[in-house]
């Protein structure tokens, strides 16, 4: 596909801006770009645990421990748009929670995942 090509090569959720790879950052995004995202990004968390498991290869820390994801959208209408596409578009839906200190993020916990 062509999303995963640009992730591939670096242009769209680069490994290395952000802490870790349960911390994704849609803010500078178009609405269509980070809704693609959300879709990959919950397409390999669901397939990356099954697709490792039997391998043992612990280099990717989606396949070694599950943690709360975190999706930085900013306080504005991105934050809504994006909670739209989790709850409406992804099967089963997921839901997340905004932290009170940080509006700008969403989170979804680990047991959603």
């Amino acid at each position: 596909r062509v999303f995963d090509e640009a992730v591939a090569r670096g242009l769209i959720l680069r490994k290395d801006s952000l802490d870790t790879s349960w911390e994704v950052d849609l803010s500078h995004m178009s609405f269509p770009v980070a809704r693609a995202s959300c879709r990959y990004i919950f397409r390999r968390i669901v397939s990356k645990p099954q697709s490792n498991a039997d391998d043992g290869d612990d280099g990717d820390e989606r396949a070694t421990e599950v943690k709360d994801l975190s999706l930085i959208t900013g306080a504005s209408r991105m934050r809504e748009y994006v909670r739209g596409v989790l709850r409406d578009e992804l099967k089963p839906a997921v839901y997340c929670i905004v932290p009170p200190s940080e509006q700008g993020t969403l989170v979804v916990k680990e047991k959603m995942l």
